[in-house]
């Protein structure tokens, strides 16, 4: 199990990056919890569609690097750097810390931390 929820993760991510919200979509319950700390939330994929959709034209990631990828039982934890081009020429590197929990080969609660590290 705890290798089939890795794939899923990294099919998951696939599609935020080709910037595909209904295979997006498919990989949750049709009542999961989405967190992304600090940030926005939602409840249930109905939420969770508007959600994304209300963030407009923001990019989708161009690379996804996964450092760690973590699962036990029916949870996954990722960190890694994630790569956004907002304009041209000008990217940002973000890194990210990603917990899943699973019912069984959906995902029903996703947890997401992430920042912009600073340059130094």
């Amino acid at each position: 199990m705890s290798d089939r929820n890795k794939e899923i993760v990294k099919k998951l991510n696939a599609a935020v990056r080709a910037n595909n919200l209904e295979e997006f979509l498919s990989f949750y319950t049709d009542d999961a919890q989405w967190t992304k700390v600090g940030d926005k939330s939602a409840l249930g994929k109905v939420a969770l569609r508007q959600l994304i959709k209300s963030m407009g034209d923001a990019p989708p990631p161009s690379t996804t690097t996964f450092d760690s990828m973590i699962a036990e039982g029916d949870s996954v934890a990722a960190y890694g750097c994630l790569t956004i081009q907002v304009q041209t020429g000008i990217t940002i590197t973000q890194a990210f810390c990603d917990i899943y929990r699973f019912r069984g080969d959906k995902i029903a609660e996703f947890t997401s931390f992430v920042i912009t590290p600073s340059e130094g």
